[in-house]
């Protein structure tokens, strides 16, 4: 319970009264840890597809690996403030953050064996896409009739 919540009389601070004023427009920020984020998972014949959206993510804040027929995706920024010029500012207060640093983790658990050699990884405009190739002994084949 705020101050003036538990004494109505008692002067409001400068937030109180910034907050009043636009209707809780402008707000303290409390960033949320992990995100989900837009991901399309696909089959063919050949190989699995994954193809995840990540703006404004380097590459080499996205670990990949493969245990298995387990692909397990981690994407933990090196950079953990909005701003770049925000980060040595220990008194930052923020009012509103909705773009806060992207922490995602997901694992894919693929039914068909995968070729772990031969997978494929690629990341261009914040879009990652990943190409697991089926193991040959697991693609689909033809038999012939004598």
């Amino acid at each position: 319970m705020s101050q003036n919540q538990a004494n109505p009389s008692a002067p409001k601070t400068l937030d109180q009264e910034i907050n009043d004023f636009f209707g809780g427009l402008f707000r303290p920020a409390t960033p949320r840890q992990t995100h989900s984020v837009p991901m399309d998972v696909f089959e063919t014949d050949d190989a699995y597809g994954v193809v995840i959206d990540l703006p404004g993510v380097d590459m080499q804040d996205v670990k990949l690996s493969l245990h298995e027929k387990t692909l397990k995706i981690e994407v933990k920024p090196a950079q953990q403030m909005s701003d770049p010029k925000q980060a040595d500012a220990a008194e930052t207060r923020w009012y509103r953050r909705d773009r806060p640093p992207l922490t995602f983790e997901e694992s894919l658990r693929f039914v068909t064996p995968l070729n772990g050699e031969a997978v494929e990884a690629g990341m261009d405009r914040g879009v990652l896409t990943i190409t697991l190739p089926k193991a040959e002994a697991a693609k689909p084949r033809n038999i012939q009739i004598i």
